[in-house]
């Protein structure tokens, strides 16, 4: 059986995809299962705290092996586990 809840009053679901910081001329974005994205553009125009559209977001590991291993030491999977 498969069971699916519609939201309610045509509300729109988001997914929380914040902006957490910035790596030379991107945003970093995490979403709320410890995933990390990007995007090309300045501080000014996704600040900190920003959601941030699906639709625009790119996976780090479409950069480099080298960006993407030093994203992952700035803004490494924090995934509650301590």
């Amino acid at each position: 059986m498969r069971y699916v809840r519609e939201p309610e009053n045509f509300e729109k679901v988001y997914r929380n995809y914040l902006v957490i910081g910035y790596y030379h001329g991107k945003a970093i974005v995490k979403d709320e299962l410890y995933r990390l994205y990007f995007i090309r553009c300045e501080e000014n125009e996704a600040p900190i705290g920003t959601i941030a559209e699906q639709e625009i977001l790119e996976p780090i590991e479409k950069l480099s092996d080298e960006e993407c291993r030093r994203i992952l030491e700035i803004y490494g999977p924090d995934d509650g586990k301590e």
